[in-house]
């Protein structure tokens, strides 16, 4: 004797039983967006780039000055129209204010240092301008070339006294 099964065993592959009780046909899910089960929820368009962002980024590396100039034009326009590209303008606000003030650091030290060797030479007494000052009015000018002090030194005094 064999006891009841606690289930319902599956159907055989292939046989053709009607649906459980309260279930009607099934019926597949209606494709959606491009073959999918689902609906389809498409993205946005995406937002065109500001142009003159992009041209203040690029610009801020070849002319830093007009790169700021766009940078502040772009970012009216962006709040104005809603275009993408604020990042872009920011950053050549950024790049070309850094360029600009290192280019004026650059040339005052360039002039500042071209005024220090321009001094320093024209203060050398050396015909070939080694750029080498006199510390004192009196030195000789070369080492090698003194004249004699007209002045007697200790030995020459004891001589000519004895």
């Amino acid at each position: 004797m064999s006891a009841p099964l606690p289930y319902e065993p599956p159907p055989a592959y292939g046989s053709a039983q009607p649906p459980p009780p309260g279930y009607g046909p099934s019926q597949p899910p209606p494709l959606g967006y491009q073959g999918h089960p689902y609906p389809a929820y498409p993205y946005p368009p995406p937002r065109p780039t500001n142009a003159l962002a992009i041209a203040s980024l690029v610009c801020a590396f070849l002319f830093a000055p007009l790169g700021i100039v766009l940078g502040y034009l772009s970012l009216s326009q962006i709040r104005r129209s809603g275009e993408d590209g604020r990042g872009l303008a920011i950053a050549g606000l950024v790049i070309g204010y850094v360029v600009t003030v290192a280019t004026i650091m650059a040339v005052v030290a360039g002039t500042l240092l071209f005024a220090w060797a321009a001094k320093v030479v024209r203060e050398s007494t050396d015909p070939g301008g080694a750029g080498i000052p006199r510390h004192h009015a009196s030195a000789p000018l070369y080492p090698g070339h003194l004249t004699p002090d007209p002045r007697p030194t200790m030995v020459q005094a004891a001589l000519v006294t004895r």
